[in-house]
């Protein structure tokens, strides 16, 4: 795919079991949105570009401006910025709060993982 780590079938196998965990958790996601492009095509959906949210939100029937975007890295953070999110940080990825001075952009809220930024948004 984009980056040559995974082809389609695998990805999409990566996909179908995160998606029955988070069921067997009591949990639901709608749908998955990811850009397969290489880098070096200017697709529109390629983060920090916001054309997977602008998907999404056309789609789903929902403003933007009052959503926030949960990711575990600073380019998530900007992707939640292109639209006017609210961007929540998630530390189990490749972010370390030793490194913000580091970052590019700052997200409006920093959790230690998802189980926590959604404890936050169900608040």
């Amino acid at each position: 795919m984009g980056k040559g780590i995974y082809n389609q079938k695998i990805l999409d196998n990566i996909t179908a079991k995160m998606l029955e965990d988070i069921k067997l958790g009591g949990g639901s996601i709608e749908k998955v949105y990811y850009c397969t492009h290489q880098k070096d095509i200017d697709c529109s959906c390629h983060k920090p570009k916001p054309g997977m949210l602008e998907q999404a939100a056309k789609e789903f029937k929902f403003n933007l401006k009052k959503a926030y975007f949960i990711g575990d890295s600073i380019i998530d953070v900007l992707t939640a910025h292109a639209v006017g999110c609210k961007s929540i940080l998630v530390l189990t990825g490749r972010e370390k709060l030793a490194n913000r001075k580091n970052w590019e952009a700052n997200p409006d809220f920093i959790f230690d993982d998802l189980f926590e930024a959604a404890k936050f948004l169900a608040y």
